[in-house]
């Protein structure tokens, strides 16, 4: 495969306002729309399924607008909110919210998910959102209905799950959000499509992964990112003048894997610690299967830069440019051709 650039349009999909909804199907608790008080959606454990430190959710619509919150609630041993949508794409332009301590939320809709200019988090866990079709949980059952019903563990989640046809519509779209979570836990955007343009994910001494796929499968979760070595098509990811930030107390870690591959940066810091860092792909040179790994940024955590290729194509390469902060200051190039 010859990378070649991408052109970023999202003109008219990043919008400010949407059609605000939270409605519940019913499939694993009541059914109805939820209605906000003083702009807050009130999502509590009556209205899903509580097993063991799971909390499962189930939505038709799930819609957020600027200045709205949707709230999480629920008892102080719910360790993940698991929470789907089936019936339609799902635009975030306000705060998702969660007042549960240390509990992850874990967020798929097939159908795609956009998070417009004024999207953002405050959550005490870790945040998963995907357009994959289930959740497997790591007994082996998949939160996804099963002639007709549903089957509910305790055990924790484990694996996303794409199945056949892979959607050409289901999109992951991060405008200028602020996608952030406390120290040491991870952000994780899984889809076929993806696109970032001014966004800020933030994961201090945690885990960021963007990692894009175009076939059936399944992608296995741990805590230092996604498991792809079953994956062999990889799907369209563009990134632009987006910036992570992994510095914390410990080492944190950034995973972007993608097919057709854009990546680049304006005046927005990519990494905290990298005042300018600028990749470029040409379109005769293309990553190998093995990262092109740039380590130890001044003891703030690595990247890695994977892309698709075909087997008979043996060239790959970055060009990058770091600027060092401190009073002294100095630029060090770094190349990894």
């Amino acid at each position: 495969m010859k990378l070649k650039p991408i052109s970023l349009i999202i003109i008219g999909l990043l919008v400010n306002t949407v059609n605000a909804e939270v409605i519940l199907d019913g499939t694993v608790g009541a059914a109805g729309a939820i209605t906000p008080t003083e702009n807050v959606y009130v999502i509590t454990e009556t209205q899903g399924q509580l097993k063991g430190s799971n909390l499962f959710h189930s939505f038709d619509k799930f819609n957020i607008d600027t200045n709205e919150t949707a709230s999480f609630t629920g008892p102080d041993s719910v360790q993940n909110i698991v929470s789907r949508v089936t019936g339609g794409a799902s635009t975030i332009n306000g705060t998702i919210a969660s007042d549960i301590p240390s509990a992850n939320l874990w967020l798929i809709n097939p159908e795609g998910i956009l998070f417009g200019d004024n999207a953002s988090l405050d959550i005490q866990g870790s945040f998963h959102a995907s357009t994959a079709d289930y959740i497997q949980l790591r007994d082996g059952v998949p939160y996804v209905e099963v002639d007709g019903g549903l089957t509910l563990t305790a055990s924790p989640p484990h694996t996303f799950g794409f199945l056949d046809p892979i959607s050409s519509t289901a999109k992951i779209d991060v405008g200028n959000a602020r996608l952030t979570v406390p120290e040491n836990q991870s952000v994780t955007l899984l889809g076929s499509d993806i696109s970032l343009q001014g966004a800020l994910i933030s994961a201090p001494g945690g885990n960021i992964s963007v990692v894009s796929i175009n076939e059936v499968g399944e992608v296995i979760y741990s805590d230092q990112g996604l498991d792809t070595s079953a994956t062999e098509e990889f799907g369209r990811l563009s990134i632009d003048s987006t910036s992570f930030k992994i510095n914390g107390e410990q080492e944190g870690s950034i995973q972007i894997k993608g097919g057709d591959l854009e990546i680049n940066s304006s005046d927005t810091d990519f990494v905290s610690s990298v005042t300018n860092l600028k990749a470029s792909f040409f379109e005769d040179t293309d990553l190998m299967e093995q990262p092109c790994e740039l380590a130890d940024f001044y003891n703030q955590g690595k990247m890695s830069f994977i892309v698709n290729q075909d087997e008979d194509e043996t060239e790959y390469g970055v060009k990058t440019k770091k600027n060092r902060r401190g009073p002294i200051g100095g630029t060090e190039a770094a190349e990894c051709l």
